[in-house]
């Protein structure tokens, strides 16, 4: 678009926006806008550089700039010999890489302040798989993702470059301190509250897989995000009623999951005195076996349930 002053038959000259375009072989005008008549130069100098700002307007209403920019730099149509006196054109920046810091203020205190900063050093001190699980774990809290794209997250945002096998090499170091994890992140939230836990809430998901191979944990079975041409793996969840995770366990994909219960209060036992411990669940876990073992343990417990489903004598006692 440019602006043009066209001089009528009065004498008197018209402020135009014009747009060129071609159709086919051949290059057209069209006017966009008629801004006014002026008589005087000044006028005509008014006009222009009134018609110039509307033309600033649109294109920034077309393609907007940054709230940080000012639209005049990037659409006034400055010659390159202006803006190399001392200044930058700003509609030749480009970015190269930006730095994140908050994830790292925020969340990286949090981290160590659990006490994660040396979870891989408990019997071998290796600050360096330490550093690339706690670059991991804030990269993909601020945007979960596989591995492969969290290493280029990391590099892209937050200026750390490591390698994609360090983080496969990490993760099978990882794998071997599961049971500590689950013990320090079972610590750490107990010691938030005075009093013993006494209420948690238990539940199951399914986690796929882009793959369709299969091992002792990988497997088909129901998936809850209708990825039924996936392997997965069942994974149980118990949280305290704030949501906090007090411990979790993965079971193969062909799992049902009204079968997860039964091994998980096995693993409550050895944290709580269950017999203290209200359990909530889902319809999902309400058949006999986990009713049957949870009242053989002394367990209470709340499950819920489709009315239609029950007898004649429970839905009068509800």
């Amino acid at each position: 678009m440019f602006v043009r002053a066209k001089k009528k038959d009065n004498e008197k000259f018209s402020i135009q926006i014009v747009e060129t375009y071609r159709k086919a072989d051949k290059v057209h005008q069209k006017i966009i806008r008629h801004v006014g008549q002026a008589v005087t130069e000044r006028e005509v100098e008014e006009l222009k550089k009134l018609a110039q700002s509307i033309i600033i307007e649109m294109k920034n209403k077309k393609k907007p700039v940054l709230p940080i920019f000012s639209p005049e730099d990037f659409f006034s149509g400055k010659k390159k010999e202006e803006t190399a006196k001392g200044k930058v054109d700003l509609g030749n920046l480009r970015e190269e890489q930006r730095m994140i810091d908050g994830i790292g203020d925020i969340f990286g205190n949090l981290y160590t302040d659990l006490g994660f900063d040396n979870i891989l050093s408990e019997f071998k001190k290796d600050e360096q798989k330490n550093a690339i699980l706690k670059s991991c774990v804030l990269a993909r809290i601020a945007n979960p993702t596989s591995k492969r794209r969290t290493a280029s997250v990391l590099e892209e945002d937050y200026g750390i470059k490591i390698p994609l096998d360090k983080i496969y090499r990490m993760m099978d170091f990882l794998s071997e301190k599961e049971d500590l994890v689950k013990n320090k992140i079972c610590e750490t939230t107990l010691s938030y509250f005075k009093t013993k836990v006494e209420v948690l809430f238990f539940d199951v998901t399914t986690l796929y897989f882009e793959s369709i191979k299969t091992d002792d944990l990988k497997d088909f079975g129901f998936s809850k995000d209708c990825k039924f041409k996936e392997s997965q793996v069942v994974l149980a969840l118990v949280t305290t009623t704030n949501g906090l995770p007090i411990t979790y366990r993965l079971f193969p994909g062909n799992t049902y999951e009204g079968h997860t219960l039964i091994d998980m209060i096995d693993e409550l036992e050895k944290e709580f005195e269950v017999s203290n411990v209200l359990l909530v669940a889902d319809r999902a876990m309400f058949n006999n076996d986990n009713l049957d073992l949870m009242e053989s343990k002394n367990i209470n417990y709340v499950v819920s349930a489709r009315l239609k489903n029950l007898t004649k004598k429970q839905k009068k006692i509800f």
